[in-house]
């Protein structure tokens, strides 16, 4: 309650670190994080965007991690291990020897539906 009573201390701007599209009606779109980033040989990675591009292209669940040499991608689909890397390439132009897609039995997520470290 004492919070409530303080006033706009941030002058109407909050630093969440999502990043968000607005539509052409005004709308906003949460899109990804901030830190969801890999820079690899020059090339910005957008960990969500991959996931999104793969869960929109193949209707399937995956997490994807890595650094700044490697872009990792977990999948619980078998058939996915072979079809994700060139499709992954295509799409973002990384290079095939630093993409890596691992099995998992599952994707684990809290109650939120965020990602636990796998």
């Amino acid at each position: 309650m004492e919070d409530l009573q303080k006033g706009d201390e941030n002058h109407g701007v909050m630093h969440t670190g999502d990043l968000a599209r607005r539509d052409a009606d005004g709308c906003y779109f949460i899109v990804g994080r901030l830190k969801r980033f890999l820079k690899i040989f020059g090339l910005r990675i957008g960990l969500d965007e991959v996931e999104n591009l793969i869960k929109q292209e193949y209707k399937a669940d995956c997490y994807c991690k890595g650094d700044d040499e490697k872009l990792v991608v977990l999948v619980t689909d078998p058939a996915l291990v072979e079809a994700l890397p060139g499709f992954i390439e295509e799409k973002t132009h990384l290079f095939h020897k630093n993409i890596e897609v691992r099995l998992v039995d599952a994707i684990l997520r809290n109650e939120a539906g965020k990602v636990i470290n796998q």
